[in-house]
């Protein structure tokens, strides 16, 4: 602010405006009533007489006229008369006389002005209550559509500050310390507000197994009927991420070595890390390759194995092996690996090398839970990216906080982030046109954990266009910097992110001071008193008054501030200040939906609850305690599942499975009581499970049981692939399909269930394997790969080949 007009702007200003408007009024008004007095005399000297010998022009003309004939004709009084009038028509001075009163008063009010002055306009400063909701950033009453509640507005307990849509796809940086309640109240508020207004969410939950992590985000989605796809890589019974489905050739290879090792933007460290990730690129080139050709899946601890013998010749071996599945020179392992692992290799220290990449994916080698969480498995056992991202849903990721700190745990954690990264690629470019149609919020709390992710800036620009909203959660902007440079802790809170979040009570010195900074200061002016003895010995008094600055928000007042005490920057307008507030609180927006919620969050996520607490075991739903009953028909439901019995899905209008057929199943088999309580019915040719048995199962359990259900669909597509023919024994061999063209065998197995009376099909089994010698060499687990856990049910395979070659079969 300009100096000069910072003084003109005090409030001593007004005092003498006033004096110097009533002194020109007083001045106005005493002219005015003397050129009245002149203009009535000279008419009233005209009127008397004159008129006869000076002519009357106007007041002036006439008396210069009157004047000269008095000179010319002594004797004469014009002048006289005129003088005599103007006594008669004197000026009214009183107007103007109360105005020079006025200007003296307001003069001499100069003298006695208050000398502590308010402060002047700031430089810096807070955003207005008016920009806030021109912008749709203040909310009161209901939540407006699409935003995400975050608090309420100081001083206006009523209003709140929310995000809208366009806000929110410019991604979202939230700072806070630890136990400054981000998770509570950032986290919580966007899962309901994104849950209530049909978005999708992506969570990271770095506390699996604790009650502070993000587990309530569960139910939430779960009271809205929205999807809930759950992966816990630590867990033996989680659905699986097939990681090294994603390669497909050396580019997609190299893709995921780049998150396992990000590109460095020095040239003499990145010559190292280029080593490493070349290694890994063509070491998992060559084990999605072998795998591919036999016809299983590939999985990451055979990366670990090949690099743990830290012979670079068994490399070679396999990259060579692998070279005759590559289908262009581009994508063969070898031609990328013998630069490293042949003979003629000029790097020195390879076993060094190998042995370091090892201990970086340690993990997949170690945990046999990991590396069958990151492998593929029998079909439905794997999440589907096209089916999650397909409508709003919530992905929830879990990771216990005791793996969290280790390498090989932020290398898995990288990996998954590049697979779901990928996911969101895929399905909003080849099956959305480009734009997902509907908001994602993508969560990654605690972000440094997960370490340096490669081209991260990038792709925060990239997802902007694909209507993905990140939402990147620190605690300590030195841990960022550690990891991504200075430079890169600018561009991460620079342009990349839209909207800044920070939680002022647990933030560190340096973060404070440069919020102190980044909100700016106020001019305001400074005055002081001085006392000095003069030299007649008399003590003078002046007053000085100065320009100054001051804080909008210093840091002390960040420090002082009460929990939950938030500083925001949004897009659109300056700082903003709120008070976050827990879903609990009834002021909160989706208070309501929240006690609802909490009503029935055991019955949404009994299973999770357990890993959590003990707390609310008698307030479980229902469930906790079912009558015999009940347990006697999931115990039924559950002999289903494990005996993979034939199972037909019903789907409704919307394709969703309301109902599940059992194909063969009787009224004997049935309890009077589960047909009387509508669990089971009757329904065309058959019986299924209705809508009220779905309701009563465990997540696990109805998802198990869908899959088996889609057993059948898969078969329909089988046989409109290749052949049918029929098995002679239909207690060994229920069906079995030939596809000429591939030369290979399906074969779907039945075994005799005395229970029923009736025959169930075991399992559906796709191996690539051309003929009946094949089938016998194959190993026991090699036969029971898929879904077939049962090996008393292989005993089929033999009987089928025995009357194969005697000619039982003749379509074989």
């Amino acid at each position: 602010m300009n100096p000069a007009r910072a003084l003109l702007g005090r409030p001593l200003y007004i005092p003498l405006l006033i004096g110097l408007f009533f002194m020109v009024l007083a001045g106005v008004l005493a002219a005015r009533s003397y050129a009245n007095s002149v203009i009535a005399a000279t008419r009233a000297t005209y009127d008397s007489g004159w008129h006869k010998v000076i002519r009357y022009d106007n007041p002036i003309s006439f008396l210069s006229r009157c004047y000269a004939w008095d000179a010319k004709h002594p004797g004469a009084n014009c002048m006289e008369i005129y003088r005599y009038y103007q006594s008669v028509h004197a000026p009214d001075y009183r107007w103007p006389l109360a105005s020079a009163a006025a200007a003296a008063l307001s003069f001499i009010a100069v003298a006695f002005w208050p000398g502590r002055k308010p402060e002047l306009p700031a430089e810096g400063g807070l955003a207005k209550e008016d920009d806030l909701k021109k912008h749709g950033y203040l909310g009161e009453g209901r939540l407006s559509d699409g935003a995400v509640f975050l608090g309420l507005l100081e001083g206006r307990p009523k209003k709140y500050v929310q995000l809208p849509p366009k806000e929110l796809a410019r991604h979202v940086l939230v700072e806070a310390g630890t136990g400054e309640g981000k998770t509570s109240t950032y986290v919580m508020s966007l899962a309901i507000s994104a849950a209530h207004h049909r978005q999708g969410m992506i969570a990271w939950d770095q506390k699996y197994g604790e009650p502070s992590g993000l587990v309530d985000v569960l139910p939430i989605f779960r009271h809205f009927e929205r999807p809930v796809y759950t992966y816990a890589p630590y867990d033996p019974d989680t659905p699986r991420i097939p990681l090294l489905d994603m390669v497909v050739d050396y580019m997609t290879a190299t893709k995921l070595a780049e998150a396992l090792i990000a590109p460095a933007k020095e040239e003499s460290v990145d010559f190292y890390r280029d080593i490493d990730r070349e290694m890994f690129a063509v070491a998992a080139l060559a084990v999605a390759l072998i795998a591919r050709a036999e016809g299983r899946a590939a999985r990451m601890s055979e990366i670990v194995e090949l690099f743990n013998t830290g012979d670079p010749k068994q490399v070679a071996d396999v990259l060579q092996e692998a070279s005759r599945y590559a289908t262009s020179p581009a994508n063969d392992p070898w031609k990328w690996g013998r630069v490293i692992f042949g003979e003629e290799s000029k790097i020195r220290g390879v076993p060094e090398y190998m042995r370091s990449l090892r201990k970086k994916i340690a993990v997949f080698l170690e945990d046999p839970n990991v590396d069958r969480a990151t492998s593929r498995g029998a079909p439905g056992e794997n999440l589907s990216l096209t089916t999650i991202f397909e409508k709003p849903s919530l992905l929830y990721i879990g990771l216990p906080k005791t793996k969290v700190m280790s390498v090989s745990n932020k290398v898995l954690m990288r990996l998954l982030k590049i697979w779901i990264d990928d996911g969101l690629y895929q399905a909003a470019v080849e099956n959305h046109g480009g734009e997902l149609p509907y908001l994602t919020h993508y969560v990654l709390d605690e972000f440094q954990n997960f370490g340096e992710l490669p081209h991260i800036s990038e792709g925060l620009a990239l997802f902007r266009s694909m209507n993905v909203a990140f939402h990147i959660i620190i605690q300590d902007r030195a841990a960022i910097e550690s990891i991504y440079g200075p430079e890169g802790l600018k561009e991460l809170t620079g342009n990349n992110t839209g909207t800044k979040i920070f939680y002022v009570g647990g933030l560190g010195d340096k973060a404070r001071e440069d919020l102190e900074k980044a909100v700016g200061d106020k001019v305001i002016v400074e005055e002081a008193l001085m006392r000095q003895l003069s030299p007649v010995h008399e003590v003078e008094a002046k007053q000085t008054r100065r320009l100054g600055k001051k804080p909008v928000y210093s840091r002390e007042e960040m420090q002082r501030a009460e929990q939950g005490t938030v500083l925001a920057k949004m897009h659109y307008v300056p700082f903003v200040i709120y008070q976050a507030v827990l879903l609990d609180d009834p002021r909160h927006p989706l208070h309501r939906n929240w006690a609802s919620i909490k009503q029935n969050a055991l019955a949404y996520a009994r299973e999770w609850k357990a890993h959590y607490s003990e707390r609310g075991d008698e307030n479980a739903n229902g469930r906790s305690e079912q009558d015999a009953s009940i347990t006697g028909f999931l115990g039924w439901v559950k002999e289903l599942i494990d005996a993979t019995a034939p199972l037909e899905a019903v789907r409704d209008r919307e394709g969703n499975i309301g109902m599940v057929r059992v194909l063969g199943l009787t009224r004997e088999a049935l309890s009077d009581e589960w047909v009387e309580r509508g669990w089971v019915a009757r329904h065309r040719d058959g019986w299924v499970l209705t809508r009220a048995a779905l309701a009563l199962l465990e997540d696990d359990l109805l998802r198990r049981l869908r899959e088996n259900a889609a057993i059948r669909g898969q078969l329909k597509k089988l046989e409109e692939m290749g052949k049918v023919a029929r098995g002679v024994a239909a207690q060994s061999v229920a069906l079995v399909i030939v596809d000429e063209p591939s030369r290979s065998i399906f074969v779907h197995v039945s075994t005799p269930l005395s229970k029923w009376g009736e025959e169930r099909v075991a399992d559906l089994l796709a191996l690539g394997v051309t003929n009946p010698n094949e089938w016998r060499a194959l190993p026991r687990g090699r036969l029971a790969y898929g879904m077939l856990r049962d090996e008393s049910l292989e005993q089929g395979y033999g009987e089928l080949f025995a009357r194969n070659e005697g000619g039982g079969v003749s379509a074989l």
